[in-house]
């Protein structure tokens, strides 16, 4: 090798960039390990995610529409129903088609965004599905909340609910001076019974000045006013749920205010009117009997007097037919009796001859001393129209001419309502319940679920490698390679 040759190797070898050994492998280690915690933390959170999910998809397997036939797909009501589950999809979200029945129901948790207390389930016509609506107790069922006798549509005063669809809009006609108080749907499922109040707008309510009690066309928005009901602007708060009822080919409508039921055509017509007595009222929606020959009342009376602190309501309730051209009671027929409730409502009929009632009992302890013969009907605690207000379960009984009763629907303690669509008594059909699917699932309850499973992978995660930085020993400062040793410019020997 040529001196020229070594001095030129030296030169480009002192001119070379130094790596530091030392740092490139701690710099290396980092990367690896955090390749390898990522790799942990994702691996966890998929892991916690099917576990979330797995439970749900198993169990739910088979509960989307349509995969429970029932009856052969044809309407029926179930021999029992459970609440749905805080995390049941909303009809807007997974709309499962008509239903059978409508509940109010206490879910018994603090409510939230995603978990509400007090909800509304809906549940299928032709198989066991549930879906929710959420009213925050607002709304009971039967009064508030009506169910088309199709199934398809819920009305709950100035909005509706498409249960088919998931859409919810006002109802027509709707505006700032105008609302509408539901009273009964028309058995064509088209057609509303309505108290319509106009008025001024303050804040969010309208203050009623005047109303009327018509028929809306739903289609159309066309409404017929039937009886001017100013003067008693005060005298149906609280009662739409035993106001008003159609015949079932929905040729005539009953309508009561005050002690004084007045039967109208379709074409606005007066056809009669006549007069209760103050313990009496209208049964309910399903008040006409099939041939639409009779109108049913429920009349109540003191009972149970002599069993004190039992907690039974000191009430006793029957049905009563009434001829509706002139009030006379039908002689010879009785049904069963019943007795310890606030309040009994008539939804219809079984096509046997069985009156499907609802049954309202109050919170245990809660018996009142009662006597409708010194009752104010206007201020009675319990009284027409406020026997609702304390209600703690429901049963729905079928009951039976000449005596007998039974129970027609098992529902769980926390029912507080609830409503038949008439078309599934009408076919008479029952069909093993079932308890509500797990899925679908809100959308809400599965963005909560996901970034809480997040978070529970990714805090334990972040907190150990936190742990292991802090103990890791200090780094020794860098130090650079020793000198490289001056090039030799002689050759050796």
């Amino acid at each position: 090798m040529t001196d020229r040759l070594r001095r030129a190797l030296a030169d480009a070898g002192a001119a070379a960039p130094m790596v530091d050994l030392y740092e490139q492998a701690l710099a290396d280690g980092r990367r690896l390990r955090r390749r390898r915690n990522g790799r942990a933390a994702l691996g966890a959170t998929i892991a916690v995610l099917l576990a979330v999910a797995m439970p749900g998809a198993l169990l739910g397997a088979g509960s989307e529409p349509g995969e429970f036939p029932a009856a052969g797909g044809i309407p029926s009501l179930p021999d029992r129903i459970s609440t749905s589950w805080p995390w049941t999809a909303t009809v807007e979200q997974a709309p499962a088609g008509p239903a059978a029945l409508l509940i109010n129901q206490e879910l018994g948790m603090p409510s939230s965004v995603t978990f509400p207390e007090d909800t509304i389930a809906a549940v299928g016509a032709t198989a066991n599905t549930y879906r929710t609506l959420d009213s925050g107790g607002r709304m009971r069922l039967g009064a508030d909340g009506l169910l088309s006798p199709d199934g398809n549509r819920l009305v709950e005063g100035a909005a509706m609910h498409d249960l088919v669809t998931g859409r919810s809009y006002a109802l027509p006609g709707v505006n700032a001076t105008t609302q509408f108080v539901p009273l009964a749907w028309a058995p064509d499922s088209g057609t509303l019974a309505v108290i319509r109040e106009t008025g001024q707008r303050w804040k969010d309510w309208l203050v009623p000045e005047a109303a009327t009690v018509g028929l809306l066309d739903l289609a159309s928005g066309d409404y017929r006013p039937l009886l001017d009901v100013t003067a008693q602007l005060d005298a149906y708060l609280g009662t739409p749920a035993h106001m008003a009822a159609f015949t079932p080919d929905g040729s005539r409508l009953a309508v009561q205010f005050g002690d004084k039921i007045t039967v109208f055509t379709r074409d606005a017509t007066t056809w009669s009117s006549f007069v209760l007595s103050h313990d009496s009222q209208l049964a309910g929606k399903g008040a006409f009997t099939p041939d639409g020959r009779w109108i049913a009342v429920v009349s109540r009376a003191a009972c149970c007097s002599d069993q004190p602190g039992q907690g039974r309501f000191p009430s006793q309730w029957r049905i009563r037919l009434l001829d509706p051209a002139t009030g006379a009671e039908r002689p010879g027929w009785s049904l069963s009796e019943v007795s310890g409730v606030t309040a009994l409502r008539l939804i219809g009929w079984w096509p046997s001859g069985e009156a499907v009632v609802a049954a309202f009992y109050p919170h245990p302890g809660s018996s009142a001393q009662w006597n409708p013969a010194t009752a104010d009907p206007n201020h009675d605690q319990w009284g027409f129209p406020n026997y609702y207000e304390q209600v703690d379960r429901v049963e729905v009984r079928a009951l039976a001419t000449g005596g007998g009763s039974r129970e027609l629907l098992s529902l769980p303690d926390t029912v507080y309502g609830v409503d038949i669509a008439e078309n599934i008594l009408a076919h008479g059909v029952v069909r093993p319940g079932g308890d509500a699917p797990v899925r679908p699932v809100r959308t809400g309850w599965l963005v909560t679920t996901a970034a809480v499973a997040i978070l529970l992978t990714a805090t334990p995660v972040t907190v150990v490698l936190l742990i292991r930085r802090l103990r890791r020993p200090g780094r020794s400062s860098r130090q650079a390679n020793p000198a490289r040793p001056a090039a030799d410019d002689a050759e050796p020997t």
